[in-house]
């Protein structure tokens, strides 16, 4: 459930984001077809690292990014 849920909030904040799946893996380092892969759901268990990498190129906390905390933006004291 956490892989389709985690995929759902990776695609809402990057398009939140303005920024396409190709950019996002240019961000994060991840290659294209695994950013794709998390964001459908496909990938369960991403690595704590990944999670890192993607929260980081989308600006926002690892927290965030799976669903607890704050509400996905901009993390608070960075401008």
């Amino acid at each position: 459930m956490l892989s389709v849920h985690l995929g759902k909030r990776i695609r809402q904040i990057r398009l939140q984001c303005s920024l396409t799946a190709k950019a996002l893996s240019l961000r994060s380092g991840l290659p294209w077809s695994y950013v794709a892969r998390m964001e459908c759901g496909e990938i369960r268990d991403p690595r704590v690292s990944t999670c890192r990498k993607l929260a980081k190129a989308l600006n926002v906390t690892v927290a965030n990014l799976i669903g607890e905390g704050k509400p996905a933006g901009k993390r608070a004291g960075r401008r």
